[in-house]
């Protein structure tokens, strides 16, 4: 007879974990339709924040890379072409 497994918070946080996805993503850093600065998560149209600045919205990138395990912060010119490619190491609680 198969051993009876229950499940319980402990066990949930484990397979959640397991699930995450180990290559991360890369943030992008683009500028927006209103002359702003989007951060967004490759593979998705909707910014995760905007600000006024380049370099507010790539130190939030930074910090949003690290916590939400990005590997990658892709910065783009206001033309669309990359102008910088930072490697980020993602802090795994």
């Amino acid at each position: 007879m198969a051993k009876r497994i229950t499940y319980n918070r402990a066990l949930g946080r484990a397979i959640a974990r397991g699930a995450r996805p180990v290559h991360g993503v890369r943030i992008h850093v683009m500028s927006g339709i209103t002359s702003n600065w989007s951060v967004v998560r490759e593979g998705n149209s909707v910014a995760v924040r905007n600000f006024n600045t380049r370099p507010q919205a790539v130190a939030f990138a930074k910090k949003y890379a690290a916590t939400n395990l990005g590997n990658e912060v892709v910065v783009h010119s206001k033309l669309g072409e990359v102008t910088k490619s930072l490697p980020i190491i993602a802090k795994i609680a």
